[in-house]
């Protein structure tokens, strides 16, 4: 009779109920098609060793219908990956329309059950992790500097899989959408992101408006749920700073940011002081690489500049051959090039400090036009900012003192100033973004999308290669010309920082 009453209840619907058969028939079946599972050492299998080998998704219609779902959504599949779908809904499609004993049906069930935890676990993955090789991203980058003379340096923190404990929890406890919902990093840029791609695919815009926009939601991986309640994101293809306070967008203004030949380092810090009236030191790098360039033209750019040798103004007692010898050379430059404080100086007034091993910062500058440019890609590394002092207010809050920063920049002594707590700051690349209502695109000027689109499962090419014109040189008077990576692109004499 129990035989019976289990046939005449699959016979009428597609799913079991956890009423109507025990988990000892149900086990078998599950276990027979968890072998090659087993032998893979998977997640799947690890699941349902906890679920005690007992079906996890057709127990409930409604289960299966939450999974198929999601397994369908742009919110969480934005790719459009298949996940096996088409098998799960065949499998359906023969278990409620073809004729079979119970015996067939159960084998079907089973493998029906284990398809959709699989397809869950690949459906986890994706949203939590990616299917960008940050690996290969990172050998790429690294490769810049053999190939093209690119020292491309991004902190990455990519993400690892959720245990098997919390996946079985959350199928057999929660609901699928609030814990898929849960995994999104980045969750409001990620909502603004998917809800334009939903819009550019109605409107069926061109696909490489469509390709930026996925590029940039596979970003969003690399970084938690949500930043501080204060914070500071600096986004270099946009050229802007934003400072945020619970949420909100107080401040923002333009910086300018690393050439393309001299990327500005992408990491996490915090600004903890700020120096008034700051010295330069010209790093041993640029000495090598431009300034000794730019004295074999201009003998007099150290008096011009207030830049002082070893403690001495100018070049008074500057061996020039000497210094020249080291232009090539891999020690270290003998003598010391410092910019003392004032209006030449090439930090300006200010500097916001977070130390950090690339040795970069933000800081003023005192060639303020080029923050009013479209393309603000002039600097070493360090990132230039519009509005320092504004920022400064803002940084400080309640503590902020006009009188007495007025009477310290008075003085051109240099002075440190502690921020009241450190503010996170967040160097990020992110050429898409909508922003009160529009889409912004911006130019990938270090051609890092290029490389992450390069990088998935789909699209994996293990090596990378710079267009050749890929972006533009653009000279003081705003002439822009290509660019042509194989050629060592012009000295900027008015920007060696």
């Amino acid at each position: 009779m129990r035989f019976i009453a289990v046939l005449m209840f699959l016979l009428h619907t597609y799913f079991l109920s956890a009423l109507s058969i025990s988990s000892s028939e149900m086990s078998p079946h599950i276990v027979e098609h968890l072998a090659p599972y087993r032998a893979n050492g998977s997640v799947v299998y690890d699941i349902y060793a906890k679920a005690g080998y007992k079906p996890l998704w057709v127990v409930s219609r409604q289960r299966i219908d939450d999974m198929r779902a999601a397994l369908k959504s742009i919110k969480y599949n934005y790719k459009g990956k298949s996940f096996n779908q088409a098998k799960i809904a065949k499998l359906l499609s023969r278990i409620d329309n073809e004729n079979m004993d119970i015996m067939q049906k159960l084998q079907l069930y089973a493998i029906v059950d284990i398809e959709l935890t699989n397809a869950f676990v690949s459906l986890v993955h994706f949203v939590h992790v990616g299917d960008v090789d940050w690996d290969l991203v990172q050998r790429k980058l690294k490769n810049l500097r053999k190939t093209n003379d690119i020292r491309a340096n991004w902190e990455m923190h990519p993400k690892s899989m959720p245990s098997s404990n919390t996946l079985y929890h959350a199928i057999t406890y929660g609901d699928i959408h609030n814990y898929l919902d849960s995994l999104i990093s980045m969750k409001d840029r990620y909502a603004s992101l998917v809800t334009l791609l939903q819009q550019y695919k109605r409107k069926k815009k061109p696909k490489d408006k469509l390709n930026a926009i996925i590029v940039n939601l596979d970003k969003t991986k690399l970084y938690p749920r949500s930043f501080e309640d204060r914070h500071v994101e600096i986004n270099l293809p946009d050229y802007r700073l934003r400072y945020y306070q619970d949420g909100m967008e107080l401040f923002k203004t333009n910086i300018v940011v690393g050439k393309i030949s001299r990327p500005t380092p992408m990491f996490d810090d915090y600004i903890k002081f700020v120096v008034l009236n700051p010295t330069w030191t010209v790093p041993d790098s640029l000495i090598k690489r431009d300034l000794i360039h730019v004295l074999k033209y201009n003998p007099n750019y150290l008096e011009e500049n207030n830049i002082y040798v070893n403690g001495v103004f100018g070049a008074k007692k500057l061996d020039m051959q000497k210094l020249f010898s080291y232009e090539h050379s891999k020690q270290r430059v003998p003598y010391s090039f410092v910019q003392h404080a004032g209006k030449t100086n090439a930090l300006g007034r200010i500097k916001f400090m977070f130390p950090n091993k690339y040795a970069v910062y933000l800081h003023d500058t005192d060639n303020k036009y080029l923050l009013d440019r479209e393309y603000r890609i002039y600097s070493s590394g360090c990132m230039r900012v519009k509005n320092p002092f504004t920022f400064l207010r803002y940084l400080m809050g309640d503590r902020y003192d006009k009188q007495k920063i007025d009477k310290i920049l008075d003085s051109l002594e240099p002075a440190t100033v502690h921020l009241p707590r450190p503010i996170p700051m967040h160097i990020l690349y992110f050429t898409v973004y909508v922003e009160n209502n529009q889409a912004h695109f911006k130019y990938d000027i270090y051609a890092y999308d290029q490389i992450i689109a390069q990088s998935t499962q789909e699209n994996r090419h293990e090596t990378f290669v710079l267009p050749k014109n890929r972006f533009v040189v653009i000279d003081e008077k705003g002439n822009s010309s290509p660019y042509d990576p194989e050629k060592k692109a012009p000295i900027d004499y008015e920007n060696l920082y």
